[in-house]
């Protein structure tokens, strides 16, 4: 019989595999997050977990019930429990999550915040995803021209200049991804850099994750700038030999800057924005439904 039971430090472990990455890290840092167990006959079997994003606003990052014991109202019993408990505090209005749609998993999440009466909003920054066959199409490879000889990919570079890269970021306080390079998910083959001396001053990394290839950072020093094209351009054609064409290919907006070069790259691709932001106010006029 599935039930909802609190989840603290001292238990988190046997809901570990049901635990975001974030949800995780707050824990891991003593920071305060709100988490919820589900469990079938005293078995871990899903997990809810959130915070309070403002003295009114309660966020949730991270929602999974395992694949066993789904369309038996387990996401509904951890939504109500969270409901029961954000009620008791007159100060909270609303819940809020934000994910992105990658696939069959969160499109079930989707249909489920919706039929629970949570409104669709737009979200803050697109997350756009496209197809490696329609990414070929993208106006910027077929404008690219010259050579690429001093294109080398991070795969045939020395792993110093990998920690340089990392270094530069890091120290800058804009860590390009949770890992090091030469240890996370970055596919080395299909990432590619302009090689000059000992320095590195552009470059696109791309990371295999959740079986999709996420464009993760694409730079150039000003005096390189003109080279990005030519950079893209060698990565995707890597790429093409490496992955088939449906994979999944996507890029996350965090400014208009970067949104306007993101679509620049698919111009003439058929792309989509797999972003998804949902919200539920208490005082709607429509409940919050279970089923």
């Amino acid at each position: 019989m599935l039930r909802v039971t609190s989840m603290d430090a001292d238990n988190a472990h046997l809901f570990s595999d049901f635990l975001s990455r974030q949800a995780k890290a707050m824990l891991n840092t003593g920071q305060p997050v709100l988490m919820l167990g589900l469990v079938d006959d005293d078995h871990a079997c899903g997990a809810l977990t959130g915070f309070m994003e403002s003295h009114s606003i309660f966020r949730i990052n991270g929602i999974f019930v395992a694949p066993q014991v789904r369309r038996r109202g387990g996401a509904s019993q951890l939504l109500r429990a969270l409901s029961e408990l954000l009620a008791e505090d007159e100060q909270v209005t609303a819940i809020r999550i934000d994910y992105v749609e990658f696939g069959d998993e969160e499109r079930s999440l989707t249909g489920f915040l919706t039929a629970a009466n949570f409104q669709q909003n737009t979200p803050e920054m697109p997350f756009f995803g496209v197809t490696l066959a329609e990414l070929n199409k993208s106006g910027i490879l077929t404008k690219t021209n010259g050579n690429h000889s001093s294109i080398m990919s991070f795969a045939d570079m020395p792993d110093y200049l990998l920690r340089s890269i990392d270094y530069r970021f890091s120290s800058a306080c804009v860590p390009i991804m949770d890992v090091p390079l030469i240890s996370g998910p970055v596919d080395r083959e299909i990432s590619m850099g302009i090689y000059d001396g000992d320095t590195v001053p552009a470059f696109i990394i791309i990371a295999n994750q959740h079986q999709h290839l996420h464009i993760a950072l694409l730079y150039a020093e000003p005096s390189h700038s003109t080279r990005l094209p030519m950079l893209l351009s060698a990565a995707i054609c890597r790429a093409n030999e490496k992955y088939p064409p449906e994979t999944l290919v996507t890029m996350q907006t965090v400014n208009p800057g970067s949104e306007a070069l993101a679509r620049r790259i698919m111009e003439n691709c058929d792309f989509k924005d797999l972003s998804r932001s949902f919200e539920f106010e208490f005082r709607d006029t429509y409940p919050l439904l279970f089923d």
